[in-house]
């Protein structure tokens, strides 16, 4: 994929991202229990294909990008009152003083039962979540929006930083 795609895509994902309105949802997959905010997947087709070309094949996805609020370990960790006043102050966020900033695409790769699993996201800039996350004490946290995985998605809890070091394709800001 050129950059200019990416470059694009970078722009169009920061403007939805600062204009969707941003809901906190709860789900349950494989009896996990996580919060996130998701978005159309359609929003990152071209950060997700560049991510297919790196792995070598079709990724995992959840039909969407999710933006990760609560890992499912740390939302079974935080007891029900503070992960629902966390929730609440997420859903009142102020967007457009807060936004959140794509940087590049991300992956992490770890062993799972003596096999390599990768995870692709998008690293994001979302200094508003991480404040919030650090007044609930819930420790190391690299904000990003999944894009797909091999077999489940990575966790810090698993050894993987989504951080500025995972980077892979960086976006140029336009």
């Amino acid at each position: 994929l050129s950059a200019v795609v990416l470059v694009a895509e970078a722009a169009v994902a920061q403007m939805n991202l600062s204009s969707l309105e941003m809901k906190p949802v709860n789900m349950d997959l494989d009896q996990e229990t996580y919060a996130s905010i998701n978005h159309p997947v359609k929003h990152f087709s071209s950060a997700l294909k560049r991510a297919e070309e790196i792995a070598g094949g079709k990724l995992i996805t959840r039909g969407e990008a999710h933006l990760t609020i609560l890992t499912p370990p740390e939302y079974m960790k935080l007891n029900a009152k503070f992960r629902k006043q966390l929730l609440h102050e997420v859903q009142h966020l102020d967007w457009s003083k807060s936004p959140i900033k794509p940087v590049c695409i991300g992956h992490a790769k770890t062993d799972l039962n003596g096999k390599s699993e990768s995870a692709f996201y998008v690293v994001v800039e979302a200094d508003a979540i991480v404040k919030i996350r650090e007044k609930y004490h819930l420790g190391e946290f690299y904000p990003h929006i999944t894009l797909g995985y091999t077999k489940r998605d990575l966790h810090i809890e698993d050894g993987v930083k989504k951080d500025l070091s995972s980077c892979v394709v960086k976006f140029e800001q336009p």
